[in-house]
């Protein structure tokens, strides 16, 4: 009986969260940003920033020179950054829901809070 209950209960929250960001994605905030993520240019400045990504991690090396560590680490802060601000701008146009509904978002979410942690153990590691 009380596994009925708790399910009751988790079905009546999550019926009540679907409702909630339903009503935010209807919002003049979430149009707003969903006008920005959907525009082509956001799209091709992503997928850019993701090539040149791509790209900096194939070239990386064993004992390369020091202006290669300099660039590399200020490059792959600046795409962690637009990373963040895409996933923070799609959560913003989308939905919570909405933007965990896409196994691609699930997939870039996970890289960006992976990405995140790294960053902040790296963070927490440095004297």
């Amino acid at each position: 009986a009380a596994d009925d209950a708790t399910s009751q209960t988790q079905e009546e929250l999550d019926k009540a969260i679907e409702k909630m960001d339903e009503g935010y994605k209807k919002s003049d905030v979430a149009s707003l940003f969903r006008k920005i993520i959907e525009h082509p240019m956001f799209d091709n400045f992503i997928m850019a920033c993701i090539a040149f990504n791509s790209g900096l991690m194939i070239t990386s090396h064993h004992e390369p020179a020091r202006w290669y560590v300099t660039f590399s680490s200020g490059a792959e802060d600046f795409f962690t950054i637009v990373f963040i601000v895409e996933f923070v701008l799609k959560h913003l146009g989308l939905g919570v829901i909405g933007y965990w509904k896409s196994s691609w978002n699930r997939l870039d979410g996970f890289i960006v809070i992976s990405s995140v942690v790294d960053r902040a153990s790296q963070v927490a590691r440095e004297p």
